[in-house]
């Protein structure tokens, strides 16, 4: 599942006002991009599509983001549903995990034995 966003949000879930498909010179591919700020929890977050991923073992969520607007020590973090609850996989946090006006490349992955039907992943912001 590639998403660009390009025309909409390519199936993820706006998770409210603090999640806004923006237009921008700084989109790592084409115009458009997702933009996540403040810590407001679902509201500042974007969530994936159910994945259909029954026999699969291994899920990789692979992105890039731009932290130049993030301050130092303030963090965004994956997650990924077990098919019950939400788990926290990653923190990303500025500073620490990345620094600067540039491109950053991120990749989480997550292993089980037996996916969910309802398997999403979600970005939020925690900033």
């Amino acid at each position: 599942l590639a998403s660009y966003f390009e025309t909409g949000f390519d199936r993820w879930q706006d998770g409210g006002d603090d999640c806004a498909r923006v237009r921008s010179n700084r989109s790592y591919e084409g115009n458009y991009s997702i933009m996540l700020r403040n810590n407001s929890g679902v509201e500042s977050s974007m969530t994936s599509p159910s994945l259909k991923v029954v026999g699969y073992n291994k899920l990789t969520l692979d992105f890039y983001f731009d932290g130049r607007n993030i301050d130092r020590a303030k963090e965004f973090a994956v997650y990924y549903q077990n098919g019950q609850r939400w788990q926290k996989l990653a923190e990303f946090e500025s500073g620490k995990d990345f620094s600067g006006r540039n491109f950053f490349h991120a990749s989480v992955t997550v292993l089980s034995n037996n996916f969910p039907a309802n398997t999403r992943f979600r970005i939020q912001s925690e900033a």
